[in-house]
């Protein structure tokens, strides 16, 4: 519901998958400071805009990177590997989607591994490498860079595998 009381209820399920923290230096630079990090499993029982971002706001854990509802912020590492990764989005991700086909009726199930931006700066938390945070707007700016698209696997009721590479 919105704060106001005007807006239409939702609710979401989530589950702890995993707790992390690490140094992280602040934008600006200055002494890093340990922060915590938690991976979770959301789950949205209503279809509402932003429901996921407004409840994990509303619960004081906001998305990394979120612009709305968080501090606007992205994480940069170097990873166990020596690679630097950038996360310079929100930290969301739709590992698993099932819907109804809008013509066949058929029940479909896609799947997507999380993308490297996403996957790299996990491994870095993970393995406890220093991190520092960054504006947003300055890096899309600066670098221009987006998400690539993921691989997709989807597969019907009837096990038809439908998945699509990369274009």
């Amino acid at each position: 519901m919105r704060e106001d009381g005007e807006g239409r209820p939702s609710q979401s399920a989530f589950q702890v998958l995993e707790r992390l923290c690490a140094p992280v230096e602040p934008v600006g630079g200055g002494p890093p400071r340990r922060e915590r990090f938690t991976l979770v499993q959301l789950v949205p029982h209503t279809g509402r805009q932003h429901q996921l971002r407004v409840h994990l706001a509303y619960l004081g854990h906001s998305l990394v990177g979120d612009h709305l509802y968080g501090d606007n912020q992205g994480l940069r590492a170097t990873g166990p590997d020596g690679e630097e990764v950038a996360l310079a989005r929100f930290a969301l991700h739709a590992h698993w989607l099932a819907f109804d086909h809008p013509v066949t009726g058929e029940r479909l199930e896609v799947t997507a591994p999380p993308s490297a931006d996403l996957a790299g700066v996990l491994d870095a938390l993970r393995a406890g490498c220093p991190l520092a945070r960054f504006a947003l707007e300055n890096f899309r700016k600066a670098s221009g860079r987006h998400a690539p698209a993921p691989e997709v696997r989807a597969r019907s009721d009837s096990g038809d595998d439908m998945s699509r590479g990369r274009p």
